[in-house]
């Protein structure tokens, strides 16, 4: 995700088109019932069970160069282990691709976002490189590889979905999963694409940003749906619209995190920066961490942008202090914070881990606060390790305070060890800072600091 110093967002408001129209199986030929089990009981063979149905390059306004499309299912059967090889050349036909190692080779293995591919399925793919080892003139793309699969969809749509486009090209699909099924929903893939107006894929990419676990259809507090956002870099010319993509699973378990999420308020800073600021309260019976997903709507309940942040690990019934910032859309778009009318904050059960070691508690020393221009108040201070164990971070949460003891905002940083662990004794600085609403009177606040010691 690009960090954007001004934006001038253009707002395009689409149609949402999910298209996904099954190939007939052409080329079909009969086979033995012998070779129809070593397929896995397929009924018929297909010429090209996989095919690459859009394919586009281009370069973004960070200068990397995107080679992106989609590929679909051609079967009657599930894929899985989609294979794309591709070829990157300068005009001499140089290649320009490298391993990881950064050794020159002739070719890269590249996958399609999804995991699976039902009958008839789509999905889309984008491979991106930085132009340091030369400019790219030519790519070639192939399916060279694929196994037949197994899946049960679930009934997830997108709801409540709008783009942004910002002046860097970059465009923002942001939405909500909906799960509309009587079973719990996994989803394990959620992509977008910008088309033409011919449907050709222009670019693509996957989202980070989403609700992963969905209840089934009816759940309590919403936990049936989700924000999400979907990154895509740009500029993109030619752009008539936008398909987004969904691979999700039915799934037997049904998970509630017992966890307590108040919303204490949320407000713009001086610099446009949106918070959405609270308190989580872990009520299980063991030391957690996961991360809360924001979500912010406007009047109509169009998603305006979706956002998170991590939390813990905390210890069984404690309480911790928190702050959803650094929003993509919201953040550099003045009218869409003006829109900002509801929320959601939930935490996915797919993000939540146990911590199995124990926590210490620890206490900041010699903190000293400063408060600068735009209503930002800085923190530095120490941590000791005074526990009888090597940690392996120190955690620092720092809770802002109204003169009736209301939370009004949060900030948090993390102590890293230098070497392996922070060893007993050791003593390390830390800095944070906050920036806070312009009205607030930053006098009449006070703060405090919760420090966790972390040992895996």
């Amino acid at each position: 995700m690009k960090l954007n110093i001004t934006r001038t967002i253009l707002i395009v408001f689409t149609v949402l088109t999910l298209a996904l129209a099954a190939c007939s199986s052409q080329g079909a030929t009969p086979t033995s019932s012998a070779a129809a089990e070593a397929q896995g009981a397929t009924s018929s063979v297909f010429a090209d069970p996989v095919s690459i149905v859009d394919s586009v390059s281009y370069t973004d306004s960070g200068g990397y160069y995107h080679v992106a499309g989609a590929v679909q299912n051609n079967s009657d059967i599930d894929i899985t282990n989609v294979q794309l090889t591709l070829e990157v050349k300068d005009a001499s036909g140089k290649s320009l691709l490298q391993d990881t190692s950064g050794n020159s080779v002739d070719s890269l293995a590249i996958t399609p976002f999804f995991t699976v591919l039902t009958p008839g399925e789509v999905s889309p793919f984008d491979y991106y490189m930085d132009t340091k080892s030369g400019t790219p003139a030519s790519y070639n793309l192939s399916v060279t590889g694929h196994a037949q699969g197994s899946t049960t969809r679930a009934n997830v749509v997108v709801s409540n979905v709008q783009t942004f486009t910002d002046n860097l090209g970059t465009t923002y699909i942001v939405g909500e999963l909906v799960n509309q099924g009587s079973t719990a929903a996994q989803v394990k893939t959620l992509s977008g694409a910008l088309v033409d107006a011919s449907g050709k894929v222009l670019a693509a990419n996957n989202s980070l940003n989403l609700v992963e676990y969905l209840g089934p259809s009816g759940s309590a507090n919403n936990t049936d749906r989700g924000p999400f956002e979907i990154a895509i870099d740009g500029p993109v010319s030619n752009v008539a619209n936008f398909v987004t993509y969904v691979e999700a699973n039915t799934t037997d378990t049904e998970s509630q995190v017992p966890v307590d999420i108040t919303y204490t308020n949320g407000y713009t800073d001086a610099m446009g920066g949106y918070h959405l600021v609270g308190t989580v309260t872990n009520k299980s019976n063991t030391s957690i961490h996961f991360a809360i997903q924001g979500g912010l709507y406007a009047a109509d309940k169009t998603v305006l942008d979706a956002n998170y942040v991590f939390v813990g690990p905390m210890a069984s019934g404690t309480t911790l202090p928190f702050d959803i910032a650094i929003w993509s859309v919201v953040d550099y778009v003045a009218s869409a914070a003006e829109k900002v009318s509801s929320y959601t904050m939930q935490v996915d059960p797919s993000w939540v881990n146990t911590e199995p070691a124990p926590l210490d508690n620890l206490t900041a020393s010699n903190v000293t606060t400063t408060t600068k221009s735009g209503n930002e108040w800085d923190f530095t201070g120490q941590v000791t390790n005074d526990s009888s164990d090597a940690l392996d971070s120190e955690d620092v949460y720092i809770g802002i305070y109204d003169a009736q003891g209301n939370l009004i905002g949060a900030t948090s940083t993390v102590i890293s060890p230098t070497g392996d662990s922070i060893a007993t004794g050791s003593t390390d600085s830390f800095s944070a800072y906050v920036s806070l609403a312009p009205s607030v009177d930053l006098s009449i606040l006070s703060y405090k600091i919760t420090v966790i010691g972390v040992r895996h």
